[in-house]
């Protein structure tokens, strides 16, 4: 989880296409108990403009996240079609979600340095700048959306972690996916920059070279790097007897 820049513009015909039919709908006697009709997907690319593709509980790329409403349309049926109420989020998320509404973390009160990522496991850590009147919320997210448990999320963490060790992004374009891995493998790459004397790390930090032997870099300093930074199977799975799948 990280701050997602709101709020995020309406979208242009907004009121045509999702706030009138969708009062109208609510306003019909035999729609009483039904979901609401879907009048907000025509909107899902915006959204996910907003929140530039990324879900707002993984903080990582998805090209094909959907609409949530943070407060439910089991318990808030009139906002329904309010767009301050749409978050861009995973469908995996998604369905995890259902009606818990403020018992999470809206992802627009997300601050950038509330959560981080350790390395070499990928768990989601609170930090010390997380407000001490959030930390049961922030954990609650954490435990509901099984940020830590899932293995097709940890999983997925591992892919975007390996793009970089297998030198096909710099830290600059992976920051653009997956922001939370790429800072904490920036810190990693300064923790180890005293004992660099080539230069090669610093480039690495500022993201104008990708962790490869290519161009003329160093096999045996880019294999030891690359051994630093490679995830810890064995960890996630003493995780695994901690939280059951």
């Amino acid at each position: 989880m990280i701050y997602v820049n709101n709020p995020i513009p309406q979208p242009d015909r907004f009121d045509e296409l999702t706030i009138r039919p969708g009062q109208e709908w609510l306003s019909k006697p035999e729609n009483a108990d039904e979901r609401p009709k879907d009048y907000w997907s025509c909107h899902r690319v915006h959204l996910a403009r907003g929140f530039e593709f990324r879900c707002g509980y993984l903080a990582m790329h998805d090209p094909d996240g959907t609409i949530d409403h943070y407060w439910s349309c089991n318990n808030h049926r009139r906002r329904a079609y309010e767009w301050g109420n749409y978050r861009y989020i995973s469908g995996r998320i998604n369905s995890s979600k259902q009606d818990v509404d403020d018992r999470v973390l809206d992802p627009f009160e997300v601050q950038d340095s509330w959560f981080t990522i350790s390395l070499p496991d990928l768990q989601i850590l609170l930090t010390n700048e997380l407000p001490a009147h959030e930390i049961t919320r922030a954990n609650f997210t954490i435990e509901r959306f099984r940020l830590n448990s899932d293995p097709l999320i940890i999983e997925i963490r591992q892919e975007w972690l390996q793009t970089f060790i297998r030198g096909e992004v710099k830290l600059t374009g992976l920051e653009r996916k997956a922001p939370l891995i790429a800072r904490a493998l920036r810190e990693r790459l300064v923790a180890l920059q005293e004992r660099d004397t080539t230069g090669y790390l610093q480039q690495l930090v500022n993201g104008t070279a990708c962790l490869s032997e290519e161009d003329g870099h160093d096999p045996n300093l880019v294999r030891i790097l690359r051994r630093t930074l490679q995830f810890d199977r064995d960890t996630f799975e003493q995780v695994r007897l901690i939280f059951p799948m």
